[in-house]
């Protein structure tokens, strides 16, 4: 079978959103039509609803229905699609057709609206080479279990599938796709590259109201502004206080929730072409210097979480010039270390004070190294780091193959890795699911699972995802 091909149950995910996304009630806020939007969200209410039914449960877990799927009298609810130019697609949709007719019908749709419909999946349960899940696999680490008589009620995974209430999931995924909807129609309006607010923690109701404004902004001020397109600035929400707003090395403008529209608008006023000519000359200059780097080094140089892009920005140039001083004086181009694909992740001096090499098989140092430490610490930890990341590639090789086993066995849409979690405790927690899958049955069907640290317990995430973790129980 096709490395490519998708389970059942992420086909139905994939189509499901790519339809709705499309036929979101905020893509039609501009048409200035509510009985349009009345339909539209009724599509999404009824869409919802029968693929929680019984028989899509069946289809994407490859089970036969103990009811033979008898078609009723057709029920065809009017909605519409937005075309990739903007305009409008009017159609139907029989929701009482079987599973294939229904998904069939979708990705029909999405054809007639311009968008590529995802592959649909091989006809018959594929099938697996058993021998290859157990074999060189990591285990647990010993762990005292005396005293988490509380922590492991946390952990037991079908005691929470159980009590799940599956019209909160449905609700959490409706906000989610809401967010989502209202967050690309901001997009589109501004010409954002991308619309970020994970650092607020918001739930994904209030984020989309939040964007709801922004949306309002453009339609009343959009004519203040001093450019048309905002791109390529990505706008992220922070509760920053202290941070600039226009960032023109990392290509970024923040947005302080709390602020007014007005307080918004004199931000986006800020952003001016001569501006943006800046942030393109400084993103040229920042691949001329990792390039020296690379090239001169070896190793692939990526900016890290704590360090902030100017900083990041002052550290390639101090490299960059050190590095040339180094070559005109030993006028030898060939003295790159042959460490291929070796990564070094630039840290602040705060949040690194050393360099040390991390469990991924990556150098982690600090804005604060000179062009000599860093070339010591290539010479010292390129060995050991080889080897980590030859590791770290077999566990990702496994991981994927077992997730998608997963995937087919369970009928999961997504199985993914949450937060700081290794690739060694995921596959660890993918084996256990695989060893567990007749016990689990079809309860999962349709979920996503997000795989956490040791000290998460079971929980239902914003978008409607199953988190628990890696050591479930």
């Amino acid at each position: 079978m096709s490395q490519q091909a998708l389970s059942r149950s992420t086909y139905v995910g994939n189509v499901r959103r790519a339809v709705l996304l499309r036929a979101h009630p905020d893509r039609f806020r501009s048409h200035g039509d509510d009985e349009r939007r009345r339909r539209q969200e009724t599509l999404l209410k009824e869409l919802g609803a029968r693929i929680s039914e019984s028989d899509f449960s069946d289809y994407t877990t490859y089970r036969k229905s103990q009811i033979p799927f008898r078609k009723g009298p057709s029920r065809f609810i009017p909605f519409a699609l937005e075309r990739r130019d903007g305009s409008i697609l009017d159609d139907k949709l029989d929701i009482n057709d079987s599973v294939e007719g229904i998904l069939q019908s979708l990705a029909n749709l999405l054809k007639k609206s311009g968008a590529v419909p995802p592959k649909p999946p091989p006809a018959d349960e594929p099938v697996f080479n058993q021998d290859a899940n157990i074999f060189d696999m990591p285990q647990f680490d010993a762990i005292d279990r005396r005293f988490d008589l509380n922590t492991a009620k946390g952990r037991n995974l079908l005691s929470f599938v159980d009590g799940l209430d599956s019209s909160e999931v449905e609700r959490r995924r409706t906000s989610r796709l809401d967010a989502v909807a209202i967050a690309s129609v901001a997009r589109q309006m501004y010409s954002f590259q991308a619309i970020d607010g994970i650092r607020l923690g918001w739930s994904s109701q209030n984020f989309a109201v939040l964007v709801s404004s922004v949306v309002s902004l453009h339609e009343e001020h959009s004519k203040k502004f001093n450019v048309t397109s905002f791109y390529p600035l990505r706008l992220v929400f922070t509760p920053d206080e202290m941070r600039d707003p226009l960032d023109l090395h990392g290509g970024t403008i923040y947005l302080h929730p709390a602020d007014t529209q007005l307080q918004w608008l004199n931000v986006l006023q800020e952003v001016t072409e001569s501006k943006l000519l800046e942030l393109e000359h400084n993103r040229e200059m920042a691949n001329q210097r990792t390039s020296l780097l690379q090239n001169a080094l070896g190793v692939k140089v990526v900016k890290g979480y704590s360090c902030s892009s100017r900083e990041y920005h002052i550290f390639l140039a101090k490299m960059a010039e050190s590095l040339s001083e180094t070559l005109d004086s030993t006028n030898d181009e060939s003295t790159a270390l042959q460490v291929e694909s070796l990564r070094v992740v630039v840290e602040s001096p705060s949040a690194s004070r050393r360099i040390r090499l991390t469990e991924e098989g990556y150098i982690r140092g600090n804005s604060a190294m000179s062009e000599s430490d860093l070339r010591k610490a290539i010479a010292r930890l390129a060995h050991d780091a080889q080897d980590r990341m030859k590791q770290e590639k077999e566990y990702t090789e496994k991981c994927k193959e077992m997730t998608r086993q997963i995937q087919y066995s369970l009928g999961l849409q997504r199985v993914f890795r949450k937060g700081v979690v290794s690739r060694k405790e995921f596959l660890i927690s993918l084996g256990r699911l695989l060893e567990q899958s007749s016990n689990l049955g079809n309860s999962l069907s349709g979920f996503s699972l997000g795989i956490g640290t040791s000290g998460v317990f079971a929980h239902l995430s914003d978008d409607g995802s199953l988190i628990v973790p890696y050591d479930w129980r």
